[in-house]
């Protein structure tokens, strides 16, 4: 009997140049060298780049003092899927290296980036940034301190560190208000910034973003949880408001009862709104200048509904079960082939798309063998039918118990990586 069912969905599809395509990923490249310490970046971009890409540095959080660049590992390689060229790069910490020294090496990698910008492929005037905690502080400097000689440093010259957006996770704006709202204030940012605020005032002023921003600050998307116990919401607060009254372009994203480092939902919410922020400013420059509203194409979605495939639940040899899911998906490519002919953007397979939903209730000791077998056949072929048509297929298939779970999982990640 069926304790639970779990709803696969599976979307095949080839995008256009190269969102969707083969990504590159390269670690451990050294981008600077302050002090000699030979700073790297981990680096995800498209295999193949279809013109210049814009690019996203992300910097990773820490307290300033800990932390590493493999922790935006992850989403720089979602970034390439998408047609960026993503970087995470390290920088020196506290308490051997104090502010400014990781504003330096902030900097010093966009700049790295610029120079490099024909190797890679990369727009030079679409370059953003995110980062989480110290990293969203340090992506918010880049923002407001453009052309700051102060700030620049000395690694990588002959280029601008100018940012054209950025993405800002839970980062202070204004140290001088972070004791007594942080759970770790004191012992942080003493280690930062060489003292804490009644012996080193004027560095927490001159430390803080917000005090320095000017009409000529980039974009910026705010991101902060309202029960963050180490960087208070309130400082989000009045970085949009400093923003907002200076005239610059502001964003701001409350995650209601969201702590300091998002998790589930929120984090889903927090990754959505800051792609839409990349592919608005990044993305479509070009388009975002355009006055006239541009109307959206239509799509036309086919929808497959075949006579009969199910497989009768009495069959109990796997090679005829799998002979079976053969011909359900032979059947089902015939209609592929239809629907491309009727020039289909895509279409939609039925619920139990395989065709073992009746069987699988009968046999659910096989379904352990049959299943991965049965699921790897549908992706290689449908993802080839996908590539063949250029066209979106959606399968929908129910599978129970507790190996349900793992086979979704798994099949859900191959066919996004189809």
């Amino acid at each position: 009997m069926k304790n639970w069912i779990s709803l696969l969905l599976i979307v095949f599809g080839v995008m256009p140049c190269a969102r969707g395509g083969e990504i590159i990923f390269e670690p451990n490249i050294e981008y600077a060298s302050p002090d000699n310490q030979h700073l790297q970046l981990n680096m995800a971009r498209p295999k193949e780049a279809a013109g210049a890409m814009p690019a996203i540095v992300c910097i990773h959080g820490g307290g300033f003092r800990a932390g590493n660049r493999t922790g935006w590992d992850a989403r720089c390689k979602e970034f390439a899927a998408r047609g960026y060229l993503a970087v995470t790069i390290e920088y020196r910490l506290s308490p051997k290296f104090q502010f400014p020294a990781a504003v330096h090496d902030s900097k010093s990698a966009v700049r790295w980036l610029r120079i490099n910008a024909s190797k890679y492929h990369i727009d030079p005037e679409r370059i953003g940034a995110i980062g989480d905690s110290a990293g969203g502080h340090l992506v918010q400097f880049l923002a407001v301190t453009d052309a700051v000689k102060e700030f620049e440093g000395e690694e990588n010259p002959g280029a601008s560190s100018r940012i054209a957006c950025v993405v800002n996770y839970y980062g202070p704006s204004d140290f001088t208000k972070s004791y007594g709202k942080s759970v770790d204030a004191a012992e942080v940012l003493p280690l930062f910034l060489g003292g804490d605020l009644e012996h080193e005032r004027q560095r927490h002023i001159h430390a803080s973003p917000l005090n320095w921003v000017t009409p000529n600050a980039a974009p910026t998307l705010l991101i902060h949880g309202t029960e963050d116990k180490y960087v208070a919401y309130e400082q989000a607060a009045w970085m949009h408001d400093r923003l907002k009254a200076a005239g610059v372009e502001v964003q701001f994203l409350t995650l209601q009862g969201a702590g300091h480092g998002f998790k589930g939902e929120d984090a889903q919410r927090a990754a959505a709104a800051a792609q839409e922020f990349f592919d608005k400013h990044l993305m479509n420059v070009e388009a975002k200048a355009e006055a006239p509203h541009q109307p959206m194409k239509g799509v036309r979605i086919a929808a497959a509904q075949p006579k009969s495939r199910l497989i009768d639940w009495h069959v109990k040899d796997v090679d005829e079960v799998l002979k079976g899911v053969d011909q359900s998906l032979s059947e089902l490519e015939g209609l592929i082939d239809r629907a491309a002919a009727e020039h289909c953007d895509a279409i939609a397979l039925p619920e139990d798309t395989l065709g073992l939903g009746t069987w699988e209730a009968g046999n659910v000791g096989m379904a352990k063998e049959v299943l991965p077998r049965a699921v790897k056949m549908m992706l290689e072929r449908f993802g080839a039918a996908a590539a063949k048509h250029q066209m979106y297929l959606v399968c929908c298939n129910d599978f129970v118990e507790s190996i349900a779970c793992r086979f979704s999982k798994r099949t859900t990640w191959a066919a996004w990586g189809c």
